[in-house]
């Protein structure tokens, strides 16, 4: 699954682009590769180096706490 915001009201961001690739590894598991690309106006723009860096530690405790809720509601009973 993708997506991509071409246009957006948040100063902020000027576009972005998400990918998901779901690769079942067993009956019970898989595989989540999140990628994505960010584009900034202005000063963030000219930062976009430094803040490049930074992304990779955010995404890396998103994808921590996706796990761990995952983990809590595969073991929660079932309706």
């Amino acid at each position: 699954m993708g997506f991509a915001v071409t246009a957006i009201s948040v100063g902020w961001v000027r576009a972005l682009t998400e990918v998901y690739e779901i690769t079942p590894t067993s009956s019970v598991s898989c595989k989540l590769r999140w990628t994505f690309a960010v584009s900034f106006p202005g000063l963030l723009g000219r930062l976009a180096p430094v803040v490049g860096r930074i992304l990779p530690l955010i995404q890396s405790r998103l994808l921590n706490t996706l796990e761990r809720v995952a983990r809590e509601r595969s073991t929660q009973p079932r309706e």
